[in-house]
């Protein structure tokens, strides 16, 4: 399949992003963030996690404006309830975890009398999929799709809203799809043809324009109900964010390098098959973190003593070796620490996170994993650190900064 950059899309894709734009004019800053490129023999529209939105020039022309907007829409409910990430943090089966999050989005679009179209690949032909494809009830959350699919699996055939939707959906990137974004050259910036592609961070405010302008829109008109759910849920978040926080250090332990090992301590208990050679056991070697905690003048009291307290019951669950670093411009105390009754915590100063990540790669042995506590008011390392990064944004800034390259998890305060 060749791919190619798009100055013009087809007649009917142009209208039919007008058309939604004109019914729908909430979801005009996430309709025209899409990046569209051209993918003949595609079979389809499909959009990547970074929002350039590929498709089939023939396929176009062949479906009506009406069903060209339909999927359109249809997309962009995987893109607005950020399906990869969900599918990333609890690392889900892709193609049962795309029909899953199809039979959310698609629950909300039968309410709206939207009608997806029909796709042809070959000689199959495959159908949309709804909650009632599997006799699941409308409504559900995308995860309660996928344990109830997992439980009773099903084939489906392959067509649009059935697993085949693109990266946005399940966060694995197929083959005629691009690489993330590049970073912003500011002296050389790229045509606008070229579809760079939208950063995490661009992503996050996209969907925060699209809920309040569903808010506002709502004052004198009417949204579909799960859009108001939606937006009220972004902007009002109620999200576990300790579940999520125990998801992305499990998974960062997980994809860690030399986590599994072989060790000769005690027979292998299928010996009975090899005899009379002896076989090693596998081992888990204890995981190591190095915890990284920001005290700099801009990190208040109840902010430390939440994350450290929160955190540290979560790395104690997972039964890890914690290493606590103090830093605010420099590192002021390095500690293994068993509770949170062990640490320390020194600085006040300025803020360079940059200073402790250096010195968590200094450690002997290597963590698998580093965590900054954070307010975000700090300057990144400017490329991806060689050991998987978390980091946790307290609340207590509205910058909120993180590099596009880590894993980033807001810390939430209790409002009891």
């Amino acid at each position: 399949m060749t791919v190619r950059l798009s100055q013009t899309v087809p007649d009917n894709m142009a209208i039919a992003r007008f058309k939604l734009d004109l019914q729908r004019p909430y979801l005009s800053k996430a309709l025209w963030a899409l990046q569209p490129v051209a993918a003949p023999d595609l079979g389809t529209l499909g959009v990547d996690k970074w929002w350039r939105l590929y498709y089939d020039p023939v396929v176009c022309e062949q479906w009506t404006p009406d069903e060209v907007m339909a999927v359109l829409y249809h997309e962009l409910g995987h893109l607005l309830r950020s399906h990869h990430a969900r599918a990333e943090a609890i690392q889900a089966q892709p193609q049962v975890w795309n029909v899953a999050g199809d039979c959310a989005v698609n629950s909300g679009l039968a309410a709206e009398k939207i009608v997806l179209p029909q796709i042809t690949k070959g000689n199959q032909k495959g159908q949309a999929v709804f909650p009632s494809t599997f006799n699941l009830p409308d409504g559900l959350l995308t995860e309660e799709y996928y344990d109830k699919l997992l439980a009773n699996a099903t084939i489906v055939n392959v067509g649009v809203g059935a697993g085949d939707c693109g990266s946005c959906a399940d966060g694995i990137q197929r083959p005629h799809e691009q690489g993330g974004p590049a970073p912003l050259d500011l002296k050389n910036p790229q045509p606008c043809g070229d579809a760079p592609g939208i950063s995490d961070g661009e992503a996050a405010l996209i969907r925060k324009q699209v809920a309040e302008d569903v808010k506002n829109f709502k004052s004198r008109g009417t949204v579909p109900s799960w859009m108001d759910r939606w937006a009220d849920e972004l902007l009002n978040p109620k999200i576990d964010w300790r579940r999520q926080l125990r998801a992305v250090v499990r998974r960062g332990f997980t994809d860690a390098q030399g986590y599994i090992d072989y060790a000769w301590s005690r027979p292998n208990r299928r010996q009975h098959a090899y005899a009379p050679f002896i076989m090693p056991i596998m081992r888990r070697p204890l995981p190591r973190v190095a915890f990284i905690v920001d005290t700099s003048g801009s990190m208040s009291s109840p902010e430390l003593a939440q994350a450290i307290a929160e955190i540290d019951g979560v790395l104690k669950a997972l039964n890890a070796a914690v290493v606590v670093l103090s830093v605010d411009a420099a590192v002021h105390v390095s500690k293994n620490v068993c509770t949170k009754g062990d640490v320390k915590l020194v600085g006040g100063g300025g803020t360079d996170m940059r200073v402790g990540i250096g010195a968590a790669h200094e450690l002997k042995p290597l963590p698998h994993l580093i965590i900054v506590a954070t307010d975000g008011e700090t300057p990144w390392p400017a490329a991806p650190t060689r050991i998987p990064l978390i980091v946790a944004l307290t609340s207590g800034s509205a910058i909120k900064q993180a590099p596009d390259w880590a894993t980033v998890v807001e810390i939430i305060p209790e409002t009891r």
